[in-house]
């Protein structure tokens, strides 16, 4: 999955510019492009900028929301794009591993 922070880093490697300073989360897309290798799958985290807590992590096809309870509800984006389905309590360890510090 390509994500909107990779574009950066790939402008910059097909510019021959070094890696932009600072922070940038983004993976440079460049050798997918010319080879037409797959994207690998990696870990996505979304964190609060108030209490820097985690809001929502993705990998693969899961992923994992926190609630205004704090609790985490699950989804398989496979099966259900739209986010309507929690499914936390038949997939304990997918939620475990996915909100693990």
């Amino acid at each position: 999955m390509a994500d909107p922070w990779d574009i950066l880093p790939t402008l910059a490697q097909l510019a021959w510019v070094s890696r932009p300073l600072g922070r940038v989360d983004g993976r440079s897309l460049v050798e997918v492009l010319r080879h037409n290798q797959p994207l690998k799958d990696r870990r996505i985290v979304w964190k609060s900028s108030a209490d820097g807590g985690v809001l929502a992590v993705r990998e693969g096809h899961w992923k994992a929301v926190r609630t205004a309870s704090a609790n985490f509800q699950l989804f398989n984006l496979n099966a259900d794009r739209a986010e309507q389905q929690d499914v936390a309590a038949e997939h304990d360890d997918v939620l475990q591993t996915l909100t693990k510090p």
